[in-house]
């Protein structure tokens, strides 16, 4: 297996992630839509690239619904995410000169997640948070030295977890 320096490309070269360029920074700007129904809630984002580093943009669906216990407030929710082959190249392919001389072009991707939330509120404030979130990531990519789709070489896992505990003040 390589170590957490080095990327296995293909079936036999590894490359040495100091070889691999830095990514861009990005920053984004976008529209979002919330739609509040009895017991759910839907939200469409679109982003787009306003710094030009991908010159691309994404899209996420989501859907949640939540409830109320003696112990906080809990919110489970789905979300599909779309980002565009531009986004995905960026940041998931590699470049002949990254490669060794192979070129790896990401396509785009569709992005499935679940999360759980919750909420305790500490006064009328002051709420204590928790986040935990699962994403499948769809990281493809083609080169012309494999047949087909391979995940990209820039990343060890099909997934990716995240967890957040905070606070959250409510000024009003």
């Amino acid at each position: 297996f390589p170590s957490h320096d080095t990327i296995r490309i293909g079936l036999k070269q590894e490359l040495s992630v100091t070889q691999a360029d830095k990514r861009p920074l990005a920053l984004d700007g976008g529209l979002q839509l919330n739609w509040f129904l009895p017991g759910l809630q839907l939200k469409l984002n679109w982003w787009h690239d306003i710094s030009q580093q991908y010159k691309g943009q994404h899209l996420r669906v989501a859907a949640s619904s939540g409830w109320q216990s003696r112990i906080g407030n809990f919110q489970l929710g789905f979300a599909l995410a779309w980002k565009d082959q531009q986004l995905m190249n960026t940041y998931y392919g590699l470049n002949a000169q990254e490669g060794d001389g192979l070129e790896y072009r990401a396509l785009a991707s569709w992005q499935p997640e679940v999360s759980l939330q919750w909420q305790y509120p500490l006064n009328d404030r002051w709420q204590l948070l928790s986040l935990w979130r699962h994403r499948w990531l769809n990281t493809d990519v083609t080169s012309p030295t494999e047949s087909g789709r391979i995940q990209s070489p820039l990343l060890q896992e099909s997934s990716a977890h995240s967890w957040f505990v905070g606070f959250s003040y409510r000024f009003l």
